[in-house]
Order: C-alpha cells, then sequence, then structure tokens
C-alpha cells in the first residue's frame, strides 16, 4: 500500500470520525463559485446544505439519509452533498470515489431524483419544490469534482480520472427505447462533458478522464 493510500484510508476508515468531519473541506468557501448565473436560490439556504465524506462500509448511508439518497452505490467512499427537512436528513447529489496507489478514480456522479429516490412525505411538494430549486441553482457536478479534486491534493494523490460514460455500467450501446437514450444522454452530461470541462483528457487505452494533480 502506497504512503498516498495509508493516509487516506486512515481517515476513510476510521468509524470514530463523522462523514461530516473527515473531509476538512469548507463547503461554503465553494458554493458561491459553482451557482448557477441568475440563480433564485436564497443565501439561508445556501448555507443550510452540508457535506458528507462517507464510508459505505461503516456509515449505514441508508440510515444515516433517512430522508433518502442515490439507491445505487456504485463506490465505496463517497462526496455526499446533503440538506436537512425537518428531522429527514436528504444526500442531493454524490460522487463516488476508489482509490488505487496515488490514484483517485470517480466512478460515479448522480443526484437524487426527486420522485424515486426520497422517501420522507413523499407528497409533500414543499420538500420537492425545495430540493430541485438547490439541484437547479448549482452547478452541482462540478462542486463535487473539485471538492474532490481538492481533498485528494490534499491528501497527496498525483492524479485524478473521472469514468468515462460509455463505460459505466447504465450506459446502453445503440439504445432504441426513448428511456435509455435519455439516460445515455444523462450519462454523458454528468461524466464526459463536466470532465472536459474541468480539464481532463482522454486517452483511447484506458476508460478515464485523467487530470493531474
Amino acid at each position: 500500500m502506497s504512503a498516498t493510500e495509508s493516509k487516506a484510508f486512515k481517515i476513510l476508515k476510521n468509524k470514530n470520525i463523522d462523514p461530516a468531519d473527515r473531509h476538512g473541506i469548507n463547503l461554503k468557501k465553494y458554493l458561491p463559485l459553482f451557482l448557477k448565473k441568475n440563480s433564485k436560490i436564497s443565501q439561508n439556504l445556501l448555507n443550510s446544505l452540508n457535506l458528507d465524506l462517507a464510508n459505505d462500509k461503516l456509515d449505514e448511508l441508508l440510515e444515516r439519509y433517512d430522508g433518502g439518497c442515490a439507491f445505487r452505490y456504485d463506490a465505496t467512499f463517497y462526496f455526499i452533498l446533503w440538506y436537512t427537512y425537518k428531522e429527514y436528513k436528504t444526500g442531493i447529489c454524490l460522487l463516488g470515489f476508489k482509490i488505487r496507489g496515488d490514484k483517485l478514480f470517480v466512478v460515479q456522479i448522480q443526484g437524487l431524483r426527486i420522485d424515486y429516490d426520497f422517501f420522507c412525505n413523499r407528497n409533500n411538494e414543499d420538500i420537492k419544490k425545495t430540493l430541485k430549486l438547490i439541484m437547479s441553482s448549482l452547478k452541482w457536478e462540478r462542486l463535487l469534482v473539485k471538492i474532490a479534486e481538492d481533498w485528494a491534493r490534499k491528501m497527496g494523490f498525483r492524479k485524478i480520472g473521472i469514468l468515462q460514460a460509455k463505460h459505466n455500467e447504465y450506459f446502453r450501446k445503440d439504445p432504441t427505447v426513448e428511456w435509455a437514450i435519455a439516460r445515455n444522454n444523462r450519462l454523458k452530461m454528468r461524466y464526459d462533458v463536466t470532465a472536459e470541462r474541468m480539464g481532463y483528457k482522454k486517452k483511447p487505452s484506458s476508460r478515464y478522464r485523467s487530470k493531474s494533480l
């Protein structure tokens, strides 16, 4: 195991550290940088957002996010942006990653499907409206990637990669039905377009677009 892996795992696998305290990231510094133009979100709502660095094998994510989160956890470690509605904690969006030596690989970038993934007061239109406002106001994919980059750099990782959409297990080759076409387009936007806009380079022999840190 590399020194970088050892340093990161010492934090990621420590069950005595709350996920909100694992990353050492000041979320409030990042949020204004990734607001969309003409966003209608209030400062109070922005201030209510929080960030976890979670370990799927330690933190019982389905219990922790009792207001809902992404159901399919494709990685082991996650940056999760969350919001509390009444007493319920809801994971709004997440970035999942894996570690190999001195490289960090992003394998999941996923937002909450508001009509499916959250389950506290499912029919409450207020929370649906609030979550939609948060997601539509933020360039949340790039926000999470930037946070992952800065954390990886702090841990000493040399490179970071983002999985290409065509290598995502939910991507369908030559889809013919409307839902599959729409999902492919979402995956391309989440993974490929985000990576390209943030300076990641594609190599023919790799499943990932990569960037040096």
